[in-house]
């Protein structure tokens, strides 16, 4: 019985890693690419009620499907309470191409999110 759990336990974490991706392929995958400092954020449902969270960025400098200077809003589908941004906290984002409903996120589960400290 025990080794039963200890399989089933095994195989469970194995579905829940993320394999890592090479910065080639986070680079080729993103939609929008910027470094940018989180103004803030809010959660609350969307119109169709999933479960969203609004992140304010002011962006520094774009690269990819954003300009310099520019306010975005990303919409974020809730995966059960992660820390989404820190305010006033400067970040390197890959971010996949939005979908159809507007929701993006960083490429593969947080690997396109840098936070910049100096």
């Amino acid at each position: 019985m025990l080794l039963i759990f200890v399989l089933l336990m095994t195989a469970s974490l194995e579905a829940a890693s993320v394999l890592p991706l090479e910065f080639k392929k986070i680079v080729q995958e993103a939609g929008v690419i910027f470094t940018g400092r989180c103004v803030g954020s809010s959660h609350e449902l969307d119109e169709n009620n999933f479960p969203t969270y609004w992140i304010q960025y002011q962006v520094e400098q774009g690269i990819k499907g954003v300009r310099d200077r520019e306010t975005l809003w990303v919409k974020q589908f809730d995966l059960g309470g992660a820390v989404v941004c820190h305010k006033d906290a400067e970040q390197v984002l890959f971010l996949y191409p939005e979908s159809q409903a507007g929701f993006t996120s960083p490429i593969g589960l947080g690997q396109g999110r840098f936070t910049v400290e100096v």
